[in-house]
């Protein structure tokens, strides 16, 4: 399974990344879009972890019919959060995460690309 996390703290993309590949998934990790990412790579992800503010409309663009979990340290009820999940976004992940926050995330949101 391959994960694409944009995160402009380039550190905390790293962890995340970092945390999904001991937890056995591919992990892409940018700054921001657009990126490098080329468009057929990214295409190919299951799953992206995004900021809200990482250009939601790029991302959904790239990726239409795959989930896109909203990472912020924002409320759930902050407007531009608010805007990613009306966008698409299936969920919020709180920052700061845990590994366990993460598992959990990554788990409920690939369950059904396992079977």
């Amino acid at each position: 399974m391959d994960v694409l996390v944009i995160d402009d703290d380039a550190e905390l993309g790293d962890y995340v990344g970092l945390a999904l590949q001991t937890l056995g998934y591919r992990a892409l990790t940018v700054t921001a879009l657009p990126s490098p990412v080329p468009e057929t790579r990214a295409a190919l992800v299951d799953l992206m972890l995004a900021e809200p503010g990482a250009g939601l409309t790029a991302v959904r663009r790239l990726v239409e019919d795959r989930r896109v979990v909203v990472m912020t340290g924002l409320s759930g009820e902050h407007p531009t959060v608010q805007a990613a999940l009306d966008a698409g976004a299936v969920a919020v992940l709180s920052k700061p995460c845990t590994l366990a926050d993460i598992r959990a995330c990554a788990r409920r949101h690939l369950a059904d690309d396992s079977a």
